[in-house]
């Protein structure tokens, strides 16, 4: 039998230098991770499939919309034939919430920006915020349509002297998707997305065009003319009412299709950044940054404190048992500075791009070798390392290139309080796994986002630290990794946290797809059996638990303690209770739901996500 070794690093001779340089090489692939980590697009046609390969579906019908008038023929004709409809963002996230298999609307001709009619709106508005450095931001209005996406958006707002208040690392998704996800960046000042949308034009059940914003919203209804500037042949109703407001902005697309945005954006503002490393005992301790993050303190005692602020941690300890950080502090300036020529070291784009080509290069290295991620994440966090970045804001804001890696992520949202126990439970996972030769490849990312009045944000009523857990698609684990994080920091009886609804690997659904063992006569026409990543389906079958036996059909099942096996597979028995979305959200969650069930009254809105946690409304 030939024998086929696999590649080292101890095979190759190399200096110190050129190895080290090496290592960064590899690195590099994951450097980017924790703010963004997806490449730029989906498969958008006759097939849909997500940029992460979760999702792929076959719709009856597709179209892509490209004026109001298009939308709403779509929407009444899929009512009218007892269809569904959803439209996708950019493919840009892991889970099911944008997908349907009968009428799925692509975004990309639904972009660009809207005249907003001035006399409509109250001469009153003159919102500012007060940023953590003492800096004054003022708001300005924009409206644009719901499938541009933030990179087109940076480019007009460039153009308009405009500037996002905040966003997270990467720019390619629609601000539909943004938006009805709470997708978000890192500031205690300052919210999700949802938190700039002043006014949403959505098209509702039999096709009406609804314009929903808060009670005292940017409308006055004395001037407002009821139909589209763009086309006054379509009719505009006018809702405000807060309730409604906050179901709406975040609403994972089944309160129907939006159409166009008002946002509130800054004056054009450049960034200052400083990145070094630090301890996870440092940040952690009397004074540390953290800790006074946490209780309210100052983050930066001997200066001007930070607008945006964020957190790498190496889940490897030290020998000392501490762990190295990465932390990022940005400033902003409201008066123009002269950009930096490049970011951290020179010619690290270069890299990236390799990295980009060469990512099965390294997840086969790792796979050989798993004591490679042990060893080399601290590169990771080093190559970041920079006294002072400076650039116009999005461009700070955004990574890069790296985006495009081919990665699996979840994000969990914690109370503030939780997120310095939840980072130790991290480290206890990773050091788990790593006993089994599973391992991380991408520093644990920590943002800081604003509470939120949105009922189904992760960020509701709270404070709120979210923690990103990234990994390379082919490392050998990685579905035991991920099934791994999203049962411990999801734990109720341990953490209040939320899973992020844009990434989230189908974790909360209804108890109907629950394996329950102490169910009997259960009728699974629509139950589905969830093991990693794959999906065993009973369809149009009984499935009796009673005692140790399991039967579907009449075919005999052994329950073995808390597992029911079918084959050589075993399904772990769960408690309902754990994935019942309306644990995580509480009272926001039944202030929710009718409103959406109003707005989905004929089911029209239903989605795959919806059925998943049990909320499709029947047609």
């Amino acid at each position: 039998m030939k024998t086929i070794r696999c590649f080292s690093l101890s095979d190759v001779s190399l200096s110190r230098i050129e190895k080290k340089a090496l290592v960064r090489f590899l690195w590099i692939a994951v450097v980017g991770f924790m703010l963004a980590g997806c490449h730029a697009g989906g498969l958008f046609g006759r097939v849909f499939e997500n940029v992460w390969g979760t999702q792929r579906v076959k719709p009856a019908d597709y179209s892509s919309p490209s004026t109001a008038k298009e939308l709403i023929s779509a929407v009444k004709s899929a009512q009218d034939n007892h269809q569904r409809i959803r439209m996708t963002g950019s493919g840009h996230s892991p889970s099911d919430v944008a997908v349907t298999e009968d009428v799925l609307l692509y975004p990309h001709k639904l972009n660009g920006p809207l005249p907003l009619e001035n006399a409509e709106l109250k001469a009153s508005f003159n919102e500012t915020v007060t940023m953590r450095s003492g800096t004054e931001m003022s708001f300005n209005l924009v409206r644009v349509k719901s499938g541009t996406t933030i990179r087109e958006l940076n480019a007009y707002f460039d153009e308009k002297g405009l500037g996002f208040p905040i966003l997270g690392g990467w720019d390619a998704q629609t601000i539909a998707g943004a938006t009805m996800t709470a997708t978000h960046g890192s500031s205690l000042e300052l919210g999700a997305l949802d938190s700039i949308v002043a006014s949403i034009q959505v098209v509702s059940n039999d096709g009406r065009m609804l314009q929903i914003e808060p009670t005292d919203g940017i409308t006055n209804p004395e001037t407002f003319k009821g139909y589209l500037p763009e086309n006054p042949d379509i009719p505009v109703e006018l809702i405000q009412d807060d309730e409604t407001f906050r179901a709406m902005r975040v609403s994972i697309g089944s309160m129907g299709v939006v159409y166009a945005y008002v946002l509130k954006v800054f004056d054009q503002y450049w960034i200052k950044e400083n990145r070094v490393l630090t301890t996870w005992k440092e940040i952690t301790g009397h004074n540390g940054f953290l800790s006074n993050l946490v209780e309210g303190g100052l983050l930066n005692p001997q200066g001007i404190e930070p607008d945006f602020y964020e957190l790498q941690v190496n889940p490897y300890p030290r020998e000392d048992g501490d762990y190295n950080v990465l932390l990022t502090k940005r400033w902003i300036s409201k008066e123009p500075l002269e950009p930096s020529p490049y970011r951290a070291e020179k010619g690290s784009d270069l890299l990236q791009q390799l990295a980009v080509t060469f990512q099965k290069v390294v997840e086969g290295a790792v796979n050989a070798s798993p004591q490679l991620a042990v060893k080399t994440l601290d590169t990771a966090l080093e190559t970041q390392l920079d006294e002072e970045y400076i650039n116009v804001s999005h461009k700070v804001f955004n990574i890069g290139v790296i985006n495009e890696t081919a990665v699996y992520a979840i994000e969990v949202a914690f109370s503030l309080n939780e997120i310095i126990p939840a980072v130790n439970k991290q480290f206890e996972i990773i050091e788990a796994l790593r006993q089994e030769n599973v391992v991380q490849m991408a520093p644990l990312a920590i943002r800081f986002v604003k509470a939120s009045d949105a009922h189904i944000s992760m960020m509701h009523g709270r404070d709120t630290a979210m923690m990103e857990i990234i990994n390379l698609q082919g490392l050998k684990g990685v579905e035991k990794y991920f099934k791994k994080h999203q049962e411990v920091l999801l734990d109720r009886n341990e953490f209040t946290s939320r899973p992020h609804w844009g990434l989230d690997l189908h974790y909360l659904k209804a108890a109907d797809q629950v394996i329950d063992c102490d169910r009997s006569g259960v009728d699974t026409e629509d139950f589905y059996i969830n093991l990693n990543f794959e999906r065993l389906r009973t369809s149009r079958k009984v499935l009796d638990i009673s005692g140790n036996t399991v039967k579907v059909n009449a075919r005999k099942i052994d329950i073995d303690a808390n597992f029911i096996q079918i084959g050589d597979k075993f399904l772990e028995c769960q408690d309902v209770e754990r994935y019942d979305p309306a644990a995580y959200y509480e009272e926001s969650w039944a202030q929710w739901l009718p409103i959406y069930q109003d707005f989905n009254r004929y089911g029209t809105f239903n989605g795959k996500v919806t059925d998943r946690l049990g909320i499709s409304v029947e047609r």
